[in-house]
């Protein structure tokens, strides 16, 4: 690639994560209401994907950091996507936030943990 298509690409998205996390601190909003929900949208998520990555790891015998990695990226929070693809298709924004916004304190204790099991 060219070094001044890479250079404009490269400025283009640098302010992507302060946006991103701009627009999710507009909608940081857990709410009570849908709690039980929640918490299997996230267990599905987390829990489950820790599960699929334990397996894979263990099936494609990685070792070492790639285990970790696979392993970690498996058990991610629920990404800012859902929320946009909530408010494009005009879903429950609400709940999105919600599963976002939990997933995302859940995972500050959660995933340094997983590193430090998985090392």
């Amino acid at each position: 690639m060219p070094a001044l298509a890479l250079n404009f690409l490269n400025f283009m998205g640098q302010p992507m994560v302060p946006l991103m996390m701009i627009a999710l601190g507009l909608y940081f909003n857990p709410k009570r209401c849908n709690i039980g929900k929640a918490a299997i949208a996230i267990f599905i998520r987390m829990g489950i994907g820790l599960g699929i990555g334990i397996v894979l790891s263990a099936l494609f015998g990685f070792k070492g950091i790639t285990r970790t990695v696979v392993t970690v990226c498996s058990a991610l929070p629920i990404g800012f996507n859902t929320l946009i693809f909530a408010n494009l298709e005009n879903l429950d924004r609400e709940f999105a936030a919600t599963i976002v916004s939990i997933s995302i304190f859940i995972a500050l204790f959660y995933i340094p943990w997983l590193i430090y099991v998985f090392q």
